[in-house]
């Protein structure tokens, strides 16, 4: 299960032991990346479209289950014209 911590800028991971990790993010800003150097600004709401990409607000959470996990701003790929809809 993945929540988001909107009061520590995080995504959590619980797994099914109730152990807590954070998945992603580090301090309040807004930056692509992996793991902590993925930036969130109070996320909020978590889903998961039927490819397994994880969203939350304007953030994707790409590729979610692979190696590097990669977090990219959908807005500023859209603004460069790098988000065609097809990007997996």
């Amino acid at each position: 299960m993945f929540v988001s911590d909107a009061g520590t800028h995080k995504i959590k991971k619980i797994t099914s032991d109730g152990t807590v990790t954070t998945f992603a993010g580090s301090t309040q800003g807004y930056a692509d990346g992996s793991g902590s150097d993925a930036k969130f600004n109070q996320p909020s709401g978590l889903a998961f479209d039927s490819v397994g990409n994880l969203f939350t607000g304007r953030m994707l959470l790409k590729e979610l289950f692979e190696n590097p996990l990669e977090f990219s701003d959908i807005e500023k790929q859209e603004k460069e014209g790098k988000n065609n809809g097809d990007d997996k």
